[in-house]
């Protein structure tokens, strides 16, 4: 099926004001958990969502700690949607993917949330990438991230073990994983090598890890 992304003032509006609404009804367990960090979350923080897809989650946060959001979303009537839905709040967000190098990308399933740049799939569109380290050196220097949760539909595979080779290592980790058991249970295997406090844990759903 063929969903209509074009930007214009009336759909941008009406996703907007869906987005808000969804980000207001809370009615899942992972998702009282996802948001819920008092006494680890504050204005100070720095918060990274990497595939903020319509900024929900990334609401959710704001208006509860007002941290300083990042938010990483390749595509671009996705990403005006999650500026729009953060208006007045401390974000910024980039429309593009992070990744493990800097290039371009084909990305497919474009127009919903389970566009990947894994496989080719039809509602294909070309993304820009930019490699986390770089991205970081330019933008947060200390590379110091509070807390990151990361939903890249299958790219996880590929970018947390980077992470961890370049030392990126958020204070939270917070991973919905994409992919068969075995492969998911590798990543989880070097995850708990590096973070030996698993928060919470929803299988591939959600799972959090503390440093």
């Amino acid at each position: 099926m063929t969903v209509d992304t074009t930007i214009t003032p009336a759909n941008l509006e009406r996703w907007t004001r869906e987005s808000i609404i969804e980000a207001k009804t809370i009615t899942n367990p992972q998702d009282r958990d996802a948001i819920s960090w008092d006494g680890r979350i504050n204005k100070k923080s720095v918060v990274f969502e990497v595939g903020s897809y319509r900024g929900r989650w990334a609401y959710q946060m704001a208006i509860r700690y007002n941290p300083k959001l990042y938010c990483f979303e390749p595509q671009p009537w996705a990403a005006a949607v999650t500026a729009e839905v953060l208006k007045g709040y401390r974000a910024q967000v980039f429309n593009f993917a992070l990744g493990t190098e800097t290039r371009e990308a084909i990305l497919s399933h474009h127009g919903n949330d389970s566009a990947t740049m894994i496989g080719r799939w039809p509602n294909s569109i070309k993304i820009n990438v930019i490699a986390i380290d770089e991205f970081l050196k330019e933008h947060n220097p200390d590379g110091r991230i509070d807390l990151m949760l990361m939903n890249i539909e299958g790219y996880e595979h590929d970018l947390i073990p980077y992470m961890f080779k370049k030392k990126i290592l958020p204070g939270i980790l917070m991973v919905q994983m994409h992919g068969p058991y075995q492969k998911n249970r590798q990543l989880r295997e070097l995850i708990d090598s590096t973070y030996k406090t698993e928060l919470f844990n929803y299988g591939s759903v959600l799972t959090a890890w503390s440093l």
